[in-house]
């Protein structure tokens, strides 16, 4: 919601000056945005009604007048005590507040106080110290219109739990009206759920726990419906989109390029090629996604696939996130090209943004006279002026790290382009239907043969001598050693170990070997030296941060430490590991923490040492951190859920794309009377990705 479409947030009843900035904070701009932040959790008040009956330990609220209030240090002069006695008929209770010092001033004798917390068992009786929440009341028999579930707000400093309920509840009054039903009537209908004004009045002011089930579940199916539109109606305008590309059926000579290839394609491989082909002759517009484990020879496919439009007289391109990669795919697409004598018939070429005014134009010029057919670049390729004649064939190489806008400025070089989309990132299903919903999928389930899998171990400060020693004997052996660490200098907020002062640490630990640093500030060219120096074996240990995270292959390195990995996600953490055991030799990951960790952190690690089944720790991750991990920034908007839970709620979302198809078959364009108010909140919603929808 947009600041000018009603007054400033300060103009509402309980919001001055200084509490518009502190909403603000939390993304609250206008009075209706306050009816969609919403709780975190919830408080059962209800006991409050009556006198309860304590119990410890117990989490319960407690109503009394306060009789009697001490404010003191304690003895180590850190911290600071307020412990105010609240009496309700014959019960007391001590509550006591810590380093709150400011509460002296609010509390006083005769006034009510609500508590929200656990009961304990302290030195002279049952007391409460853990507390939650509270509100001040100024009389008893204002006790029970606080007798209810109460919600428990996302705050920032400066505010209370108290004061955001008070605020809400006013905005809920004073907005309540402006709340405007999108979905149509049949929709609520066949989901049973309510209207948007009731579900908001369930969630903000529930009266039981199934007022909080209900309103979540509507919001669950509010939250899925969204990026579901989105895809669906992407999907069947793609598919109606004018589509004129022909590929020549003659595929010996593609037959001939697998047979010479040094090594023999994997069954998957060869099932995943036959899909893409399948696809390309069925004059349609591909738009397929294709997932892999790290290794399983996503890169080879994608080359393969592309000789199609390559092999028919067009134009392929292959876009990935880094300049490492990018050279390195041509450096290898070269060698293949060599070894099978094809330099006149395959001529690939890269485009990156490291290169000098003149040598883009050069190259441009290059690629719009079709000295080149196969375009290997970054980003680059879509923020030039870059002309694709004849432009067929679109590989985009872990999308996740360019997003919905770049995909399609990428895409709309050529005229409605056949499109491979790669991730080493195994998605679940239930977030590739939600964020991938217009592509079909192929998958990768299996590796070279001979590839080992990494052995994984987390250590612990008190055993790094051993680790270094260990690192020590596999570099006598002739190893290479990758240390990854999550920042380049040093951070005063952060106590990581940054890449700068590893560098130096480890070239102590290990001199005589040779060690290299490697970053992100770095220039192309001084990565380039970096890189070529680690495959020819003349740095024994790299130091890097996470730029080696994507398609860095030197298959003598086998050893790897990850520095602060509690830093990473475990998809993130897997893909780095993938850099490794890349050839018949065994590799070793060391997840090295530091400090205190909490057992979720702990066990959330364990989970790398237990499998190194990309899709598995997928699974993970999404329970862990969210989709975040698999979408990365660029795709925010998309999938901002608070309710819908990708790792559970699989038949919901599909429920829901049943439903959608259904009603984009009976209104492809939402134009019928009925349908005007779902499209547009949708408009409203996704207005910066509208440009690649033919949406009115």
């Amino acid at each position: 919601m947009k600041q000018h479409e009603v007054p400033p947030l300060r103009y509402c009843k309980g919001i001055g000056e200084k509490r518009e900035k502190l909403l603000h904070k939390l993304g609250i701009y206008t009075g209706k945005d306050l009816l969609f932040h919403f709780p975190r959790d919830y408080q059962d008040w209800r006991t409050i009604a009556d006198p309860p009956q304590l119990l410890a330990p117990e989490k319960t609220a407690f109503a009394g007048k306060i009789t009697g209030i001490q404010s003191r240090r304690a003895r180590n002069r850190k911290i600071h005590i307020i412990k105010v006695l609240l009496q309700r008929e014959h019960l007391y209770l001590p509550v006591i507040f810590f380093n709150q010092q400011y509460l002296s001033n609010i509390f006083a004798p005769g006034k009510i106080l609500i508590v929200y917390g656990k009961i304990d068992r302290g030195r002279y009786g049952l007391e409460m110290s853990q507390i939650e929440s509270w509100e001040l009341l100024e009389r008893v028999e204002d006790i029970p219109e606080r007798a209810a579930i109460q919600p428990v707000y996302p705050l920032t400093n400066g505010l209370t739990q108290h004061i955001m309920r008070k605020i809400i509840r006013n905005a809920f009054r004073e907005y309540r009206e402006q709340i405007t039903e999108y979905l149509p009537s049949a929709f609520q209908e066949s989901f049973n759920i309510d209207s948007l004004s009731e579900t908001l009045q369930k969630i903000h002011f529930p009266s039981s726990e199934k007022d909080i089930q209900s309103g979540r579940f509507s919001m669950k199916i509010r939250e899925a419906l969204f990026p579901v539109l989105y895809w669906e109606m992407k999907k069947q305008q793609t598919i109606h989109q004018p589509y004129s590309i022909s590929y020549n059926t003659e595929l010996d000579p593609l037959r001939d390029f697998i047979r010479n290839l040094p090594f023999s394609l994997t069954h998957a491989q060869k099932r995943v090629l036959q899909e893409i082909k399948d696809d390309l002759f069925a004059h349609l517009p591909m738009r397929r996604l294709l997932q892999g484990d790290v290794g399983s020879g996503k890169t080879i496919v994608a080359f393969i696939s592309a000789l199609f439009a390559i092999y028919s007289n067009q134009k392929a391109c292959f876009m990935v996130p880094t300049e490492i990669l990018a050279l390195q795919h041509f450096k290898n697409l070269t060698r293949i090209i060599q070894q099978q004598g094809l330099e006149n018939k395959i001529r690939p070429i890269t485009l990156l943004g490291s290169l000098s005014a003149n040598e883009k134009k050069k190259v441009r010029r290059q690629i719009a006279q079709n000295e080149y057919n196969f375009i290997i670049g970054t980003h680059a390729l879509f923020q030039e002026k870059v002309d694709f004649p004849d432009l067929a064939y679109v590989i985009i190489d872990e999308q996740h790290r360019f997003g919905v806008a770049q995909r399609g400025n990428l895409i709309e070089k050529g005229h409605n382009p056949d499109v491979l989309i790669m991730t080493a990132t195994p998605i679940p299903r239930t977030l590739t239907m939600t964020l991938y919903g217009d592509l079909k999928v192929s998958i990768l389930d299996e590796l070279p043969p001979g590839r080992q899998k990494v052995h994984t171990r987390l250590v612990g400060q008190n055993n790094t001598g051993k680790l270094l020693a260990f690192c020590r004997s596999y570099l006598k052996e002739n190893g290479q050693i990758y240390v990854v660490c999550p920042l380049i200098e040093e951070s005063e907020k952060l106590e990581l170990k940054a890449a700068t002062r590893a560098f130096e640490e480890y070239k102590e630990h290990f001199h005589p070997y040779s060690c290299g640093l490697l970053h992100g500030k770095m220039n192309t060219k001084e990565k380039q030296e970096i890189m070529e120096a680690v495959a020819e074996n003349k740095i024994q240990v790299l130091i890097s941060t996470t730029v080696i995270e994507v398609g860095v292959d030197v298959p003598n390195a086998n050893f790897m430490i990850i520095e602060h990995p509690e830093r990473f996600g475990l998809s993130q953490l897997h893909q780095l590991r993938g850099r490794i055991g890349r050839g018949s030799e065994r590799g070793y990951c060391f997840l090295k923490i530091q400090g205190n960790n909490s057992q979720e952190t702990l066990q959330r690690l364990q989970v790398l040492e237990k499998t190194t089944n990309g899709f598995e720790i997928s699974h993970y991750d999404l329970e862990f951190r969210g989709p975040g991990e698999f979408t990365g920034t660029r795709q925010h908007g998309f999938l901002d859920f608070q309710f819908l839970d990708l790792a559970t709620n699989l038949p919901l979302i599909s429920k829901v794309r049943h439903a959608i198809a259904d009603l984009l078959t009976k209104d492809p364009s939402l134009n019928k009377q009925e349908n005007q108010p779902l499209k547009q909140e949708f408009v409203r919603k996704y207005e910066d990705q509208l440009k690649y929808l033919n949406v009115e």
